[in-house]
């Protein structure tokens, strides 16, 4: 199955990729460097993280917020 893309969304993925640096542990540009890259650049992240995103952003929302002084 193909999937097009708006070209500027298709160029910011591409420039997202090509930032990558390498790991620190491996010293490569691996595949979770690939994947922090698309994340930080383009907002693209695997659905196999989704559910710890949503359970992160319920709990930093049911936080006190400390008042103003």
């Amino acid at each position: 199955m193909s999937t097009y893309l708006p070209a500027p969304v298709f160029a910011a993925i591409v420039a997202a990729a090509l930032a990558a640096k390498p790991s620190p542990f491996s010293g490569t540009v691996d595949e979770d460097s690939i994947i922090i890259a698309l994340g930080e650049h383009a907002d693209v992240w695997p659905d196999t993280i989704r559910a710890d995103v949503e359970a992160a952003e319920r709990a930093a929302t049911a936080l006190p917020r400390p008042e103003a002084a």
